[in-house]
């Protein structure tokens, strides 16, 4: 079964990947073109694991401390009451960006976390590229179609979706657009990029 459940991952993450390469085609195609399942695929963390960072590769020490480096710079100047920034027994740049990702995209209740999450998405995009896409669209699918994480609360689930495909494409025409510079300082990059994806992402409440 787990060797199973395994060539699964593998399949339905090829799929995912060609998506990410085409981000335009919508979700519900996505989902539909998923291989078939011989049974409601669980998580297995392991097997999960190791098949999107196959790719990817999540501990790249100089990625993980620039993506860690920009969301905080973010969140201080954007979010300073964010509850990211508050005391915590396991803070969010504590974790790998691979762990940081998952739960926010399966198992957090993000109400008070929802410009917090696109400015993580947003930040995986342009640092880890269409492997980080494919990694973040593989849990949305797998929570929107086989209920993995908090699928029961739909109407979060819905809006994450929402806005993680918004933050997709948005974040693909910035960084094709020609102004974003990776020498730039983080408030230039920050202006240019939140005025071109970040509110169209984050507004509307769920």
């Amino acid at each position: 079964m787990a060797d199973a459940l395994t060539a699964w991952y593998l399949a339905a993450y090829d799929v995912c990947k060609m998506w990410a390469s085409q981000p335009v085609t919508s979700l519900d195609e996505l989902a539909r073109a998923l291989p078939p399942a011989p049974e409601t695929p669980h998580l297995d963390l392991d097997a999960f694991t190791a098949v999107v960072s196959q790719d990817c590769d999540w501990d790249n020490g100089a990625i993980v401390q620039e993506f860690r480096t920009e969301v905080n710079k973010f969140l201080q100047l954007a979010l300073p009451n964010s509850p990211l920034l508050m005391p915590s027994e396991t803070p969010w740049h504590s974790k790998g960006v691979f762990q940081l990702i998952f739960e926010i995209l399966l198992l957090e209740d993000i109400t008070q976390l929802q410009a917090e999450l696109v400015a993580i998405l947003t930040q995986t995009i342009i640092l880890f590229g269409r492997n980080g896409s494919s990694m973040m669209v593989f849990c949305v699918i797998l929570r929107l179609v086989h209920g993995w994480g908090r699928a029961a609360v739909r109407e979060e689930t819905l809006w994450i979706s929402d806005r993680f495909h918004k933050a997709v494409i948005r974040a693909e025409e910035y960084l094709n657009s020609g102004m974003y510079n990776p020498q730039d300082t983080y408030e230039v990059t920050s202006v240019r990029f939140y005025r071109t994806c970040g509110r169209t992402c984050v507004g509307g409440h769920y």
